[in-house]
């Protein structure tokens, strides 16, 4: 394995792959975005000016299956209610909350529990 400079990840930046979520009750594994901190600190930001708890967390839940520019109006939210039950929007959010807080790693390692 070759090492890089940290110049060299400055001028090309890497880009951060999707990783696949289990949700129980879903035949398959759904994608999830992986953030920068910058990033990330841009979707929470974004997704809680003057919401309630609930709007919030389904904001951010469609930024991480759709990334930064995912559509986050209010026919994208009633979508994603017509997909999901609670209890799975809420095991994919915490899901993606330790995936960006901690990486798959620790992701793999929950689900062995």
């Amino acid at each position: 394995m070759s090492a890089i400079t940290y110049s060299n990840l400055v001028a090309n930046r890497p880009q951060l792959a999707p990783v696949p979520v289990k949700v129980e009750g879903i035949e398959h594994q759904i994608q999830v975005h992986v953030y920068t901190i910058s990033d990330y600190r841009q979707l929470m930001e974004k997704s809680s000016v003057g919401k309630d708890e609930e709007t919030v967390l389904r904001i951010q839940l469609l930024y991480f299956l759709g990334g930064l520019n995912a559509d986050v109006g209010e026919a994208a939210i009633a979508r994603l209610d017509e997909i999901f039950t609670a209890w799975q929007m809420r095991e994919l959010y915490r899901k993606c909350i330790t995936l960006n807080g901690q990486g798959p790693a620790a992701l793999e390692d929950a689900a062995k529990k």
